[in-house]
């Protein structure tokens, strides 16, 4: 039975109702579906059991199941069964469905995209990649339309091995797929950058300009890419490049663009337009990263070199987050001696997602996230109303942020919404599914439109949780938010 004949409606497993085909073709399909059981969107792509490609998903889609990094659209389940009226039989592969833009949709809607926006985002597929590579895994197939962006500003990668699968270019020539991966993002940089594709008309762009042979770089196409950008680009793409020796491995991306340039927080300080309209479904938690030990010293040394990046963006944290460099002055214009001892340094924060878990749906108003780190008191994250201060039968509802790598954490400053709140400050240095997998280290109750959350020492975290566990009084309910975060170390 050919993929194209499943219709929606259809049933797998007896739980995974197929709702809208996405994409197809050559007897591949995408759907957007419902897992009925557990009553969330997933995501599902399936193909004919008697295609020569059929063993290739299977193999690749069971191997991408064992990475739980949160930067890969994790892949919940790989089958096959009869098709509709028993006749033929598909594979299917089950994964997790976001919220959010597709690379490429986003730059064909608004053009290129801001230089340290691109940044972002290459460096961010780069590091993601350069830890699988670490396992023996390789993506082969990166492109704009491989790479999401959801509402959060997080940055999600498709298809792990399974996209070459199904075109055929799981194994090309021995090679283990660290070259083929390094092109793609140089490709997806280039793209970025400029709205044209490198190896011709592609994906809805046309192709990059050439000049005497060679592939016009980044800066030759758009005035105002910094020399750095251009120059990994490239080196990424060109088999001889001229601005510094050949980038042939994502880790060796990632180094370049960690240490060249400032990492760019999210929530409203890229030129991403948040009006975008969502093109893939919603981010549910993941699953708890665990590495074995060679992994671990790839990740060390990309942290380690994150850190340097890290200390060059301090000054621009600050001016981004309202404060001067003026000892004393503070964002809203009064004057105050910091005690001896105050936090000082504040930390970018990667990504801000809504933390629901105890939720029917597991979500808390996820399109209004971005406004907790806009840096604008005006706006804000808020709840949904309750009917009871203490939220009902949950425990509490929060954000969750990532810092990108495991840091020093000695104080989250908020601005809430009304006064009245009870909140909890929870960390863990991995990613967990509960509010119980991150551990409290502060507390306050009926807290003022202001409030310190101050461990009684410093925590080491990548993940923090701003969990409220009581809610202001709102018109008769019960309602709370957070306007503004700053993390510090």
């Amino acid at each position: 039975m050919h993929t194209d004949s499943v219709q929606p409606g259809t049933r797998l497993a007896g739980r995974y109702r197929l709702d809208e085909r996405m994409q197809g073709g050559d007897g591949t399909a995408f759907w957007r579906a419902t897992d009925e059981l557990l009553r969330r969107p997933v995501g599902i792509r399936t193909l004919t059991a008697s295609s020569a490609r059929a063993d290739a998903l299977v193999s690749a889609a069971r191997a991408a199941s064992l990475v739980s990094d949160p930067r890969f659209l994790h892949v919940l389940d790989v089958s096959e069964q009869d098709g509709q009226d028993g006749k033929g039989r598909i594979i299917y592969v089950v994964s997790e469905w976001v919220q959010g833009s597709l690379l490429g949709a986003l730059i064909r809607a608004h053009g290129p995209l801001a230089p340290e926006e691109a940044r972002r985002i290459a460096r961010e597929v780069a590091e993601a990649l350069a830890l699988t590579g670490a396992l023996g895994l390789a993506h082969r197939a990166v492109n704009p339309e491989c790479v999401l962006r959801t509402e959060s500003g997080a940055v999600k990668l498709m298809g792990l091995g399974v996209d070459a699968a199904v075109a055929g270019l799981d194994r090309v020539n021995g090679d283990n797929g660290a070259a083929a991966d390094a092109r793609g993002v140089g490709a997806l940089l280039y793209v970025a950058l400029t709205a044209r594709w490198p190896d011709g008309p592609a994906f809805g762009f046309p192709a990059a300009p050439v000049e005497h042979g060679h592939l016009c770089t980044p800066r030759q196409v758009r005035a105002g890419v910094p020399a750095d950008l251009d120059a990994v680009a490239e080196r990424a793409l060109a088999e001889q490049p001229r601005q510094g020796p050949p980038l042939r491995t994502p880790a060796a991306i990632a180094a370049a663009l960690s240490v060249n340039g400032q990492r760019s927080p999210l929530g409203g300080r890229t030129s991403l337009m948040e009006a975008v309209p969502p093109v893939v479904g919603r981010e549910p938690a993941q699953e708890q990263v665990t590495w074995p030990g060679r992994l671990t010293t790839v990740a060390r040394a990309i942290a380690a070199l994150l850190l340097v990046s890290g200390v060059a963006l301090i000054g621009w944290q600050l001016a981004e987050s309202g404060l001067s460099d003026e000892p004393g002055r503070q964002g809203d214009g009064s004057t105050t001696t910091p005690p001896a001892g105050t936090p000082s340094t504040v930390l970018p924060i990667t990504s801000t997602d809504d933390f629901d878990p105890e939720g029917g749906n597991g979500e808390e108003r996820p399109r209004e996230v971005p406004l907790a780190t806009d840096d604008d008191p005006n706006s804000a994250w808020r709840t949904q109303s309750y009917r009871q201060a203490d939220i009902g039968n949950k425990t509490g509802v929060g954000l969750l942020l990532d810092l990108g790598s495991v840091k020093d954490v000695r104080q989250v400053a908020l601005r809430l919404v009304g006064t009245g709140t009870d909140l909890e400050l929870r960390v863990s240095e991995s990613l967990g599914e509960r509010a119980q997998d991150y551990r409290e280290v502060a507390t306050e109750s009926q807290a003022g439109s202001r409030v310190d959350l101050t461990p009684k020492d410093p925590v080491r975290a990548r993940y923090v949780v701003i969990w409220l566990t009581k809610l202001p009084s709102d018109g008769g309910e019960f309602r709370g938010g957070i306007a503004d975060i700053e993390v510090r170390s």
